[in-house]
């Protein structure tokens, strides 16, 4: 690590505003030489390192006494090479994900497959932006033009995130309290994870911070209020509300499609239960993020859907896409998508065929 300058700053206890921001690692002078812990704050738009005098001993004689102006906060630079993304800022993404998960769900993105034909060796990258491979991990390595090869502090290494972990943010201002729970019940709406709407008070310089519920409830509930300069809740409103769905009812569709999806039936023809593959899956995860499953079938015998004369579908993808259901289960493959991933996402595989 090559620090810029070593400086001498006031300590103060960081505001809680900035909690999602901090976290605790170390640094060194030398790979060789001891590490020593440091509060990290990240700030998303840093590109420098600043290090305190008393953050590693004899600093003062390994200062490189490069000038260079200050343009925003700047983050201690720490020794992961997997960027933290803040919570709540562009693409949210703070669940842990195996490094298998992650690396199977790029190769199988198909928005991913450019960048995995541009990818080179770490050690060959020449040019910013450049791709390449941690592992099984798809990363990308960018720089800022016109800086030369020394200038190792502006480089970036990000995760590149495929579909599957992106999460669409969508602020609104200027709206009613009104309008706002009318958009969550759109259908756009009731998909969207993260909707924030400000909603100006009847107090002069007053406004009020509404989130969505998502799978929790209907309509919007108030997060916090903006009041004489500040907010009156620190935390982030772009919170997790898939890791505990609050025992909330999930429309399940499927059919039966052995192995995947079998139905037990009584003695009169009637279906009892479900069983088999797929039905097993979503079982153990309802108790993982507390919800409830309801079992539905697509109308008309249709299965997983076919394109109609009108542009829209049936079968599981119009019932995913209007609304009719949250989850489908009936064996499906990511095959010969033909727009279905509009209106259907797919989790990371759990099954494999070969077809020659």
């Amino acid at each position: 690590m090559k620090p810029i300058s070593a400086t001498s700053v006031a300590s103060s206890i960081p505001q809680d505003i900035f909690k999602p921001f901090r976290s605790i690692d170390k640094v060194s002078l030398c790979p060789d030489m001891p590490e020593h812990p440091v509060l990290i704050v990240r700030d998303t738009a840093s590109a420098q390192s600043l290090i305190t005098k008393s953050a590693l001993p004899n600093i003062e004689g390994n200062k490189t006494g490069e000038k260079v102006i200050l343009q925003t906060q700047h983050a201690v630079k720490s020794k992961r090479e997997f960027p933290v993304q803040p919570p709540g800022v562009g693409t949210t993404f703070n669940k842990l994900i195996s490094e298998q998960n992650l690396g199977g769900a790029q190769r199988f993105d198909p928005t991913l497959v450019k960048l995995h034909q541009k990818t080179v060796p770490k050690n060959d990258i020449l040019h910013s932006p450049a791709y390449y491979y941690h592992g099984n991990i798809l990363m990308r390595f960018y720089k800022p033009p016109k800086l030369s090869d020394d200038d190792t502090w502006a480089e970036v290494h990000q995760v590149v995130l495929p579909q599957i972990f992106r999460t669409p943010v969508y602020v609104f201002v200027g709206l009613t309290r009104e309008d706002l729970v009318a958009l969550t019940l759109t259908h756009k709406g009731r998909k969207t994870e993260h909707l924030v709407g400000i909603v100006q008070s009847e107090r002069a310089g007053e406004w009020h911070v509404y989130l969505n519920q998502l799978y929790w409830g209907l309509g919007i509930r108030l997060h916090a209020t903006w009041r004489k300069g500040h907010f009156t809740s620190p935390a982030s409103p772009f919170i997790d509300k898939i890791s505990d769905i609050r025992g909330s009812v999930l429309k399940v569709v499927t059919f039966e499609w052995q192995p995947s999806t079998l139905y037990h039936r009584t003695e009169a023809g009637q279906v009892d239960f479900l069983y088999g593959r797929d039905v097993e899956v979503v079982r153990a995860l309802a108790p993982v993020f507390n919800f409830t499953i309801k079992f539905i079938e697509p109308p008309n015998d249709e299965r997983w859907g076919d394109r109609l004369p009108n542009g829209s579908w049936d079968g599981i993808v119009g019932m995913l896409g209007r609304g009719d259901a949250e989850l489908a289960i009936a064996n499906l493959f990511v095959s010969a998508l033909q727009g279905r991933d509009q209106y259907q996402g797919y989790t990371t595989f759990f099954d494999t065929d070969v077809s020659s």
